[in-house]
């Protein structure tokens, strides 16, 4: 989004560096890891993905799962009775 100029008060730049942080306690409470990969290339691919995200969801035919990925079903749902999945069902859940 920076790199877009989408942040008022900002000029879009390209991004510098991508790092994770991981911070803890003891001893050494900080370790800084740096992403070995160009950020623009990164960023490029995504705003692609993003960009055929939107262009999908445009597509009156896409359905709105309520589960894309049922192997990964969260152990509990606050939203899961909004989506009647219950009601539809073909067979238990």
């Amino acid at each position: 989004m920076a790199g877009q100029g989408a942040f008022a008060g900002l000029d879009a730049a390209p991004t510098a560096e991508l790092a994770s942080w991981r911070l803890r306690g003891g001893r050494d409470v900080a370790e800084i890891c740096a992403v070995p990969v160009d950020p623009m290339i990164l960023a490029a691919a995504a705003l692609e993905r993003l960009h055929r995200l939107i262009a999908a969801y445009e597509d009156p035919g896409m359905p709105y799962l309520p589960v894309p990925d049922p192997d990964y079903l969260p152990a509990f749902d606050r939203y899961d009775h909004l989506s009647r999945r219950n009601e539809w069902a073909v067979g238990p859940l």
